[in-house]
């Protein structure tokens, strides 16, 4: 039986992926309403994915040499901000910011959050990290969301399960 921490993990994990997945499915609508041309606004894409990217060894690297448990809960929180502004900015520079706020949040996250499932696994590590992926499709499947702030529920079990570590 797998910690109910691996689960709430698994929920924080759909949380950042679908940040960055939904992204490319709202350029037709940040087109529609900023009067983008179809370069300006995959560059949104081009923005989180390389942050995303870019930032994510880095924190992979400070993870293995310090105690970094704690940014689990920020990035979770980062990257909601970051996604659920971009339906507020109305200038392109804010929208910019808004996806590279949201891409530092999402390179956060994985590093941590995957070390943490793994050590939570005990020996069931291949099972945990399964979850750990698989949970994204479930809850994408579930979730049938409309809106950017329809997302935000999402994260609070992942939020909730995640409030002891911050604890200790």
């Amino acid at each position: 039986m797998l910690s109910k921490y691996v689960y709430g993990l698994s929920l924080g994990h759909f949380v950042v992926d679908f940040s960055q997945g939904a992204l490319a499915a709202l350029l037709p609508l940040l087109i529609a309403q900023h009067h983008f041309n179809y370069a300006i606004a995959a560059t949104l894409v081009f923005a989180m994915n390389l942050v995303s990217s870019i930032i994510q060894p880095l924190f992979g690297f400070l993870s293995d040499r310090f105690h970094t448990g704690w940014i689990i809960i920020p990035a979770l929180l980062i990257t909601g901000l970051g996604f659920g502004t971009l339906g507020w900015d109305s200038q392109y520079f804010l929208l910019i910011t808004s996806c590279l706020v949201c891409g530092g949040g999402i390179a956060a996250y994985h590093s941590d959050a995957a070390k943490l499932v793994n050590g939570l696994a005990d020996v069931n590590q291949g099972h945990a990290m399964s979850v750990f992926s698989l949970v994204v499709t479930w809850a994408l499947l579930a979730g049938r969301s409309r809106s950017l702030w329809s997302l935000t529920p999402w994260g609070f079990p992942g939020l909730a399960s995640l409030s002891w570590w911050a604890a200790e």
